[in-house]
């Protein structure tokens, strides 16, 4: 798997590059689907127990195919919510064999698309799923363990899921780290206030760190979302473990 912190601050990047008047999840969801090379993809929350809800889709293609899996009770996003496990797909035929009902009811237009769903972990608590449609029966060229680390850090950056600080409140100084930081992505990036939090809170997430040891390392420069950074997070912090 590539370096943890580099595939955050790459997608990151490509959600720097979306359009700023959409939505924050949908913008997400195009950033990873851009990175992911795909066609479309779609941001979907729920629990194995209960119902899921289509948070946002990047077309009405990917929202039909959603939609028909909800309606068939069938297809690999269900399969990664019930499960908590990554979905992937080679080949049509393939799909066809583990979902027949779904991909004989999809209409011409997507009968080559292959869907991978990737279940969102923030925490090791399953709160959705991150599914992405690639057309004319192509394999992603990004590993389905580095797509599901960036579904996990999705996950941590729409609901939450990181390491607390010490002790029951962040104390004020913290916080004003935290507010710094907000900034200064904001400034290298040009997001809103709130999704340059979100941004900061996927990274910590990624570094299994703290809001305000990440805040630290944004205001060391130590981690910088410009083009061609120096450097990322100190060697030091804690990543994740594979």
């Amino acid at each position: 798997m590539n370096d943890r912190g580099a595939l955050v601050t790459s997608l990151t990047r490509e959600l720097a590059r979306m359009a700023p008047g959409e939505p924050f999840a949908l913008r997400l969801c195009r950033a990873y689907t851009k990175f992911a090379a795909a066609d479309g993809g779609a941001i979907s929350l729920g629990f194995p127990t209960a119902e899921r809800t289509v948070l946002c889709v990047t077309d009405e293609m990917v929202s039909l195919l959603e939609d028909v899996q909800d309606t068939l009770r069938e297809g690999p996003s269900l399969d990664a919510l019930r499960t908590a496990r990554p979905v992937a797909s080679t080949s049509w035929d393939e799909q066809l064999t583990r979902w027949p009902v779904l991909m004989t009811s999809a209409p011409p237009p997507v009968a080559s698309t292959l869907i991978y769903a990737l279940p969102m972990l923030p925490d090791r608590t399953l709160v959705g799923v991150v599914s992405l449609h690639v057309r004319q029966n192509r394999p992603l060229t990004r590993s389905v363990d580095d797509l599901a680390f960036l579904a996990d850090v999705i996950g941590a950056a729409l609901v939450g899921g990181i390491p607390e600080e010490d002790g029951d409140h962040t104390v004020w100084s913290e916080r004003d780290k935290v507010s710094q930081a907000t900034g200064m992505i904001v400034a290298q990036l040009g997001l809103a206030p709130a999704d340059a939090l979100a941004v900061l809170r996927a990274h910590a997430f990624a570094h299994e760190a703290t809001m305000g040891e990440v805040s630290r390392a944004v205001l060391a420069r130590e981690l910088t979302f410009r083009p061609d950074p120096d450097s990322d997070l100190d060697d030091a912090t804690d990543q994740r473990e594979t």
